[in-house]
This record gives structure tokens, sequence and C-alpha cells, in this order.
């Protein structure tokens, strides 16, 4: 039963459901208070800075003897600063060229310092070891983006949306992208995609906002905050409320 939620949380990352995520792995947890990759992954998607703490003395507490040649590198990784990380992945990496966690942890670790380069190989590579993994799409696209190659941007969040047409973040990143070129009812239309397959994809609602804005139809986005309400944090409801009060008096000078 633990293994079951921990595997509909890592199913739910691969989504970018985090919430979901954190979710199913503190139920793997709650039912194994030994596991240590569920500890892991939840360091990894929550946002609670103190749970973060906890989860990290947790993981210094761990016996990693017991745990398999992976788990042992993530659970060390997940023990250390940030700073000695990429030290220690780089040598797991050397070892394991082929390891899909460890290539993403990689490229992680090389978009965080932006070499945009470094982190496109790194997906790519990933991609090539376990090609079902279409999060990174998602993350290639977005270093196109970054390097203002917009037409390669376009074609992996295309590639994306086709290889998970059932999942929300495809739509929403291809949203985005269309939204900063000037595509406005193109990119509409894949942010209610998005919202259609997950209402509570909460960023679509704030993409579909950053839209109105560009277009100088503040008025569009009460509607949408009272949409967002329906299914986010209220903290974010109130934010976009506020930003639509601003919006109107900046547009009306």
């Amino acid at each position: 039963e633990a293994l079951a939620a921990f595997e509909a949380g890592l199913d739910a990352r691969m989504r970018f459901y985090l919430l979901d995520a954190a979710a199913s792995f503190r139920r793997a947890i709650e039912l194994d208070p030994q596991f240590a990759a569920a500890r892991v992954q939840l360091a990894a998607v929550t946002t609670d800075g103190e749970e973060r703490k906890l989860l990290r003395k947790e993981l210094e507490a761990i016996d990693v003897s017991r745990l398999n040649e992976r788990e042992r590198f993530l659970v060390e990784l997940a023990r250390v600063p940030r700073e000695q990380q990429a030290e220690i992945c780089a040598r797991y990496l050397a070892s394991h060229p082929e390891d899909s966690w460890a290539l993403y942890v990689a490229a992680g670790q090389a978009w965080d310092r932006e070499d945009w380069v470094a982190a496109s190989e790194l997906y790519t590579r990933l991609l090539r070891a376990d090609p079902n993994w279409a999060l990174a799409r998602n993350n290639l696209g977005y270093l196109a983006m970054a390097r203002a190659q917009f037409a390669e941007a376009e074609e992996q969040f295309r590639t994306y949306a086709y290889v998970a047409p059932d999942q929300a973040n495809p739509h929403d990143s291809l949203g985005e992208l269309l939204s900063l070129l000037g595509r406005y009812d193109e990119a509409r239309a894949e942010l209610e995609r998005a919202l259609a397959i997950r209402p509570d994809f909460c960023a679509s609602y704030q993409h579909l906002a950053g839209i109105a804005v560009f277009e100088g139809k503040p008025e569009e986005i009460p509607p949408l905050a009272e949409r967002l309400g329906e299914h986010c944090p209220a903290e974010m409801q109130a934010q976009l409320e506020c930003e639509a009060r601003y919006f109107a008096a900046f547009i009306s000078r």
C-alpha cells in the first residue's frame, strides 16, 4: 500500500501536479515510516520549508547500508547543502551515465546555474535513456525559450502535448510561449485546454490574466480570479484581484 502511494506520487510529480505528489508521498511515509525514497521525493516537491528541514534530519538518521545504490545516491544528495550536490551527482553519473534520475538531477543543477547548453544536453541524454520522461520535453522547451529559440520551443511543447495528451502542463507551457509571441487567441485556447483537464492548475489562470494585461483588458481579470478561487488557494485569488486593480489603474493612468 505504501509503494502504491509512492508510485502515485511519482506519477503526479511527472505530471507537474505537485500538491497531489506531496500528499501521496506523505501517505507513503505514514504507511511505512522507514520509506527513505518517499522522504527524498517529498523533500523535492514540498513548499513547506519547515517540512523540508525535518525531512533532511530524518534522512540523516537513515541507515543507507540497507538501500540500493541509486537510493543511497538520492539520499546522500538530499542530506547535503546545494553547493555539495553537483560533485556527488557528477561522481555518480561517471559510473552510471544512463541513470535517468541522475541525469534529471544533473540537468536541474545546470539549469539552476543558468548553463542552458549543459542543461539541454543533459535533458536530451535523459530522453535517450528514458523516452517516457515527458517532463524533460517541457524543460527543453523552456530552455529554448531562454535562448530565444522560439520555433524549437514550440516544437518541444507540441511534442510534449502529443506524448502526454491527458496532462495539463503541456498546454499551459505552450500557452505561455504563445502569449510571449503575441499569439493570444492560440494561447488562450491552450490555457483553457489545460484547465479543462485540471481546473486546479492554478498557473493557467495567472497566464490568462497575463494575456488580459498584454491586451490592455484588465476587466477580464476579476472573472478569472473568481474561477481561480473555486480551485486554488485564497491568497492566489487575492493576488490576482489586486493585480486587476493595479493594472486597471496603470492602463487608465
